[in-house]
């Protein structure tokens, strides 16, 4: 299957989540609290997540992550971090139990 058909499909996949009230919510108060327009860094997010400061830079610099890039400086707004997290929750139901 080509890109844009995957493309399709996770759009349709969003939309039943959202239609169905299955969309991840941020749960963790102290993240959902995290200003939009905050910048982060690296090591802000590592000791938010647990995760290890090389770990986010990958994330930065796969795209995972939504970055600003300064040189070897990574800059993250706290919405972006959000979003990145929100798009990490594992669903614990899968689309093939909705449309069954």
């Amino acid at each position: 299957m080509d890109k844009k058909g995957m493309n399709n499909i996770t759009k349709k996949a969003l939309g039943l989540e959202k239609r169905f009230g299955l969309s991840p919510n941020l749960n963790n108060s102290y993240i959902a609290a995290i200003p939009d327009d905050a910048l982060l860094t690296p090591t802000d997010i590592s000791n938010v997540t647990g995760l290890s400061t090389r770990q986010i830079r990958r994330y930065c610099e796969s795209g995972q992550l939504r970055t600003y890039c300064f040189g070897r400086k990574y800059v993250i707004y706290g919405v972006d971090f959000k979003n990145f997290m929100k798009d990490s929750i594992v669903r614990g139901r899968t689309l093939k139990e909705l449309i069954n």
